[in-house]
């Protein structure tokens, strides 16, 4: 049987469910949002998730309360390691969400990129997720100058739309 993202990734936006969780050591995280707050964290630490009326699932957690996530790297140590584009979303002062994508780097690397204050050149997300990464990394913006980031010639399998 073929496995499609929407298989795999729960999306729920306004109330509407689109799918079901699966959580795996990869996609074993969410961000949710009421509209005026956001969570990121892990899927058993979402107190009422079905109360949060938008989600989506992606993962791993990188960032937790502002430090870098222990990853579960056994099962496939080269996922972690292996430098390729990837898209994460994370949350800093304020409540404000940041969404981007990255030039090649490992999941390491990232993770404590994000966590580091901005005193010291990092972006210093208090809590983030990955949310895809190798050719599917990307995101497309009206800035009118460019309007792709990351891959342009795949599919994005996670859309996220802000107005």
């Amino acid at each position: 049987m073929e496995t499609k993202i929407g298989d795999i990734i729960k999306i729920k936006i306004n109330g509407k469910e689109y799918n079901k969780p699966h959580v795996s050591w990869i996609t074993d995280s969410f961000m949710c949002t009421n509209g005026k707050n956001v969570v990121i964290d892990k899927y058993e630490n979402i107190s009422q998730l079905s109360s949060w009326p938008s989600c989506i699932q992606g993962g791993p957690l990188l960032v937790k309360d502002g430090r870098t996530v222990a990853f579960d790297d056994k099962k496939d140590p080269s996922y972690f390691k292996k430098p390729t584009t990837r898209s994460f979303a994370c949350t800093i002062k304020d409540n404000q969400v940041v969404l981007g994508v990255t030039d090649l780097v490992d999941l390491y690397s990232l993770a404590a990129a994000l966590s580091k204050p901005k005193e010291q050149e990092g972006l210093g997300c208090q809590n983030a997720i990955l949310l895809t990464g190798g050719a599917t990394a990307g995101m497309a913006v009206r800035n009118g100058e460019k309007d792709f980031y990351g891959y342009a010639d795949a599919l994005l399998p996670n859309v996220i739309v802000i107005e």
